[in-house]
């Protein structure tokens, strides 16, 4: 049973019915306008590296078609909005999309905080919003028009838990999240998990988003003995986090999660960084499937660089929000459907499907930063029955 009930809406008069399908609001003919989608992500900010990755994997997907003749030879064009990382801002960009633009689609946004504060705009207005980055097990209900190419942060802070207790053997944990919806739910998850195992938590604290003095917190944590230090925020925070830990004294294990990735945190945290261990549904370019590879080669060839942290999932979710589009209609109620059917899409992020809440289940790799490098650890590392 999906989230929400479905509602069919149905247009009577073949006059008007012919007349809309052949003619714009300008008298153009359907065929010569573009079929428009949106994009909200934060392409300034502390979170803009993620977002300008986003950014370009959407544009690359949306290039691609038009390059093979568009849909039903109209070209595909992206709006993109940048949200700052700020609900207030994402929810007047996404009304904008909603109410001036009236786009099917929407790919966002990158911060749990900003895609559950427009997540009811999309589900009022029957827009699909699909986001390659939230984690928040909140988003789950937040609408029936509401999916996303990436686990929850319960999936992926219980993943981490296990691991630090059954594999690692850690009994004596610190958690450092930074106050955000997705991070938060993501420490919470994995403090459940630990807990749950046998383990103790001997801090749990939240610290500021945008910060970069935790001293106080990283002394206190310290303090505590912990075998272990959860750090879970954005590139700017970790990276601060870990080279103060690192600064004060701290010779244990830090875990982390998939923004930890980030080039930024090693660049911030310098050789503190080493030994870092964290998890992610990113795929290794060089071992990934063919689709995985094929992006990684257009990413490079086209911005000289490796893609960024969830470049992959957003080129995925805009690669089957044109699906939808082709295979079922230009609007929002047909792209969901479309979604709801998706089974083992093989994509550039790894192979998923959608559940009945618009979630996927994907393979969450422990890696970690040696030699300044992100490695997959070996399986005998990872194993946590």
């Amino acid at each position: 049973m999906r989230k929400k009930s479905l509602i069919g809406v149905a247009v009577s008069g073949a006059v008007l019915s012919l007349f809309l399908t052949s003619c714009g609001p300008t008298g153009q003919s359907d065929i010569a306008r573009p079929i428009t989608i949106g994009a909200v992500l934060p392409l300034t900010g502390d979170a803009a590296q993620w977002g300008v990755g986003a950014q370009r994997g959407t544009q690359i997907a949306v290039d691609e078609v038009n390059a093979a003749g568009g849909i039903g030879g109209r070209k595909v064009e992206v709006i993109f909005e940048d949200d700052q990382l700020k609900p207030a801002v994402g929810t007047a960009a996404m009304q904008k999309l909603a109410t001036v633009n009236k786009v099917p689609a929407v790919i966002g946004s990158i911060s749990s905080s900003v895609t559950l504060s427009i997540a009811p705009i999309a589900e009022r207005n029957r827009i699909v919003l699909i986001s390659p980055a939230s984690t928040s097990h909140d988003i789950t209900q937040a609408g029936d028009f509401i999916f996303r190419t990436i686990p929850s942060d319960i999936y992926e802070g219980g993943f981490m838990a296990r691991f630090a207790y059954a594999t690692k053997g850690f009994r004596r944990i610190a958690i450092l999240p930074v106050n955000a919806a997705g991070t938060q739910g993501m420490s919470d998850a994995f403090k459940d998990t630990f807990t749950a195992a046998g383990g103790e938590v001997t801090l749990h604290e939240l610290v500021a988003q945008g910060a970069t003095d935790f001293r106080a917190t990283v002394s206190k944590a310290i303090g505590m003995n912990p075998q272990a230090v959860y750090v879970v925020g954005f590139p700017l925070e970790t990276g601060h986090m870990i080279k103060q830990l690192a600064e004060l004294g701290y010779k244990g294990q830090i875990l982390s999660a998939q923004p930890a990735e980030d080039p930024e945190v090693r660049n911030i945290a310098g050789s503190a960084a080493e030994g870092l261990i964290l998890t992610t549904t990113s795929i290794d370019p060089e071992t990934g499937a063919p689709a995985t590879k094929a992006f990684v080669q257009e990413y490079r060839r086209r911005f000289n660089s490796d893609p960024a942290v969830f470049s992959y999932e957003a080129y995925d979710a805009a690669r089957l929000v044109i699906q939808g589009l082709r295979a079922k209609g230009v609007n929002g109620t047909a792209v969901r459907d479309h979604l709801y059917s998706v089974k083992n899409f093989d994509g550039a992020s790894g192979k998923f499907s959608f559940d009945k809440n618009g979630d996927v289940e994907k393979v969450i790799r422990i890696v970690s930063i040696r030699t300044g490098n992100v490695i997959s650890l070996p399986s005998e590392e990872v194993r946590h029955d």
